[in-house]
């Protein structure tokens, strides 16, 4: 009898910390075409913090997909470079 109750009682006494978990960040993801509508492989995308400063730079993938993880919320300003292509900047993204 009593070893159900000590069971209950730890798994009561756990369960209140799975509650502070929860994580806050966001991801961003989006894809880099050119005025054809083709995939841009491997521009650089950067997402910049407007607030913050802080940045991540990450690579576009083979089908021109970039994905930024663990991002703050708040709004972000996005930039996107090719060699041969017109730097493109969107500011206003919110997190």
């Amino acid at each position: 009898m009593m070893r159900p109750l000590r069971a209950a009682l730890l798994l009561l006494c756990l369960l209140p910390f799975g509650l502070f978990a929860q994580e806050t960040r966001s991801m961003l993801f989006g894809r880099v075409l050119d005025p054809q509508g083709a995939s841009v492989v491997g521009a650089t995308v950067v997402l910049r913090h407007a607030e913050t400063g802080v940045t991540q730079t990450i690579k576009t993938n083979d089908r021109g997909y970039y994905e930024g993880n663990l991002l703050m919320p708040g709004p972000y300003e996005i930039t996107a470079e090719m060699q041969g292509f017109k730097k493109l900047l969107r500011k206003g993204i919110v997190l």
